[in-house]
């Protein structure tokens, strides 16, 4: 009873739980729906202009099997809005050099537009030296020290997917966030960090 008093007085004098707060559902359906009918609007533009089906690269080292789950929902996602996908899943055995050499060569290949390494990586490859090696062009999560520095200037050359999927609902439901307080509980390179 002490330790709940004690609670509810805290709670009172915080002067961020002085304001109220509501709750909005947002349906995420309706929301992929409207982004899905925009993406295929700008596939079609862009094959129609350049004459070029888009192709986006994954790369993937082992069998983890979140990731592969990860991998086979992308590709499904590619293949409804007619992007072309190419997948690549190496044994955790390949060696570095072996590893940045593919990078390598799928940077080189013009049929391709977009290559997305699937983390996480093994121990053995420098998840640094792979993004060194990625073409920042070809960057499809903005892993790239070019791209990651780029955003985090404020520079919105390529933001990176998840984030830009959260901008999206956010811009959709009309909901601004200048001059609110946000918490970002996260802190990764592909959420958390371009978010902020």
């Amino acid at each position: 009873m002490q330790l709940e008093k004690k609670l509810d007085n805290s709670y009172k004098k915080n002067k961020w739980c002085e304001s109220k707060m509501t709750a909005e559902i947002i349906y995420g359906k309706e929301i992929a729906g409207r982004i899905k009918k925009s993406v295929v609007e700008d596939v079609k533009i862009f094959s129609d202009t350049t004459g070029i089906s888009p192709k986006i690269c994954t790369i993937m080292v082992g069998d983890d099997k979140p990731s592969k789950m990860y991998m086979n929902l992308r590709k499904k996602a590619c293949d409804l809005v007619g992007i072309d996908t190419e997948q690549i899943n190496i044994s955790s055995k390949i060696t570095e050099k072996e590893f940045l050499d593919i990078i390598k060569e799928k940077n080189q290949k013009k049929t391709i537009q977009g290559i997305l390494i699937q983390l996480p990586l093994p121990d053995h490859i420098s998840k640094t030296k792979v993004f060194e090696t990625l073409n920042p062009c070809k960057d499809v999560e903005g892993l790239t020290p070019y791209n990651m520095g780029k955003t985090l200037m404020g520079d919105e050359y390529l933001v990176p997917c998840t984030p830009l999927a959260v901008i999206k609902i956010l811009e959709d439901i009309h909901y601004n966030v200048k001059g609110k307080h946000v918490v970002i509980i996260n802190h990764s390179t592909i959420v958390g960090k371009p978010l902020t």
